[in-house]
């Protein structure tokens, strides 16, 4: 049954288009960024597909799969709630532990699938004939399998077992993708911090990424050992993959299910009150026929349902406090120049809000355009809203302002 389970998921995932889109997006990156004069690890000496520029690609590219792993395995976590299929699968005789970790293993191993297509997009780069001979170093496949298993392959399996411990938990891709933000803020706020010479040992102690303990590695690196040196497994290495290898598995044994009943999740209860009544409508009050064009009229009542929905909810509330508490945090820890500290001048400001809202901005776009667009299917009156005598540019056009309010409203508190 665990073997059934596990090729269930894998089936399931990787003939979704979501699968393919981002193992494009996941092969494209590295490929393009090896490819290009322009993109540099480093100094120039260094070589494109040395074992420094390898392991730094992957490292930076496994915190933009924070949202890969939530795309995945919060599905995997949620999607029985949101298909309804709740009840009927867990009315079978299925063991517990063999159902929830089959769909943790299986799911997770798309992950690491998606993500195998950085190396190779490192490899095919190298390749392509218009690439600098002089920037590149024999290929050796031991290098991309070395640091793919010492780096993201630790990385990917924590990040899974949190988002699958959470999608247990919360039942809502709302709620994780809120959390995945808000971890990813903090990390890269820890990362300023450790940054600094007192804090650099337990920063590559506790980084669950490996950023900050590659860097405390190769810090002293001469060029030719950042072409050519494998990273041991010793040391603060070491120690750091066994610490979030070891928070991986008791997430999962603890908060993964494996050894609890197999419940549907409990259904909200209606609000006690007076019993709802139809309200009365006069048939002559209704207008049948329309005696102009009523866009705008729609327009203008369509954006402001949707904005009402954008701005009165606890998701923007939560993304307007992480936004001042990034801008906040960088405010206090601007960098020195040469030892001395920057003044809060408006040249100064402006850098920090664009470097610390710009990341922040795009994910918090590309994830309200996806939720607004199907929001009506996922709440399944799609049929409905489609059916009324309302133009589609109508929706599209609220959609896309209400997502344009939202972005000026973060913009403005982080002003």
């Amino acid at each position: 049954m665990l073997w059934s389970l596990i090729r269930f998921e894998w089936r399931y995932y990787v003939r979704q288009p979501s699968f393919v889109v981002t193992t494009l997006l996941f092969f494209l990156m590295p490929f393009f960024a090896t490819v290009s004069s322009q993109f540099r690890l480093g100094s120039g000496d260094i070589v494109k597909n040395g074992t420094f520029s390898i392991a730094q690609m992957m490292l930076i590219l496994s915190l933009f799969a924070v949202f890969l792993v939530v795309n995945f395995v919060g599905t995997t976590a949620t999607k029985n709630l949101q298909t309804q299929m709740e009840e009927l699968l867990y009315c079978k005789p299925i063991n517990s532990w063999q159902y929830q970790l089959g769909r943790f293993v299986g799911v997770t191993l798309v992950v690491l699938t998606v993500f195998a297509f950085v190396p190779l997009g490192i490899w095919v780069g190298t390749l392509m004939p218009w690439v600098d001979p002089e920037k590149l170093a024999p290929n050796q496949l031991r290098h991309y399998v070395h640091l793919f298993l010492l780096f993201p392959l630790p990385s990917l399996l924590v990040l899974s077992a949190l988002v699958f411990s959470l999608g247990q938990k919360l039942r809502s891709m709302m709620a994780i993708y809120l959390i995945a933000l808000a971890l990813l803020i903090c990390y890269q706020l820890a990362l300023q911090l450790g940054d600094k010479p007192e804090y650099r040992f337990l920063a590559a102690l506790l980084d669950p990424f490996g950023l900050a303990t590659f860097a405390d590695l190769s810090r002293y690196w001469t060029i030719s050992e950042k072409n050519s040196l494998l990273p041991a497994l010793e040391g603060v290495l070491l120690y750091n993959r066994l610490l979030w290898l070891g928070i991986a598995s008791v997430l999962v044994l603890l908060f993964g299910g494996l050894f609890s009943p197999l419940t549907p999740s409990p259904k909200r209860s209606a609000k006690a009150g007076q019993p709802k009544t139809a309200p009365q409508v006069s048939v002559a009050a209704l207008q049948v026929r329309a005696v102009g064009s009523s866009f705008w009229q729609q327009f203008v009542l369509r954006t402001r349902f949707e904005v009402r929905q954008v701005i009165l909810s606890m998701p923007f509330i939560i993304l307007g406090v992480l936004s001042v508490v990034n801008i906040a945090f960088s405010l206090f820890d601007m960098a020195e120049v040469f030892g001395s500290p920057q003044m809060p001048l408006t040249t100064n400001m402006i850098q920090i809000i664009n470097g610390s809202m710009s990341l922040l901005m795009l994910i918090i776009m590309v994830y309200y355009a996806a939720e607004l667009v199907w929001r009506e299917r996922t709440a399944g009156i799609g049929d409905i809203i489609d059916s009324l005598p309302v133009p589609n540019m109508v929706f599209w056009l609220s959609k896309l302002a209400a997502v344009l309010v939202l972005m000026l409203s973060l913009q403005a508190l982080a002003m």
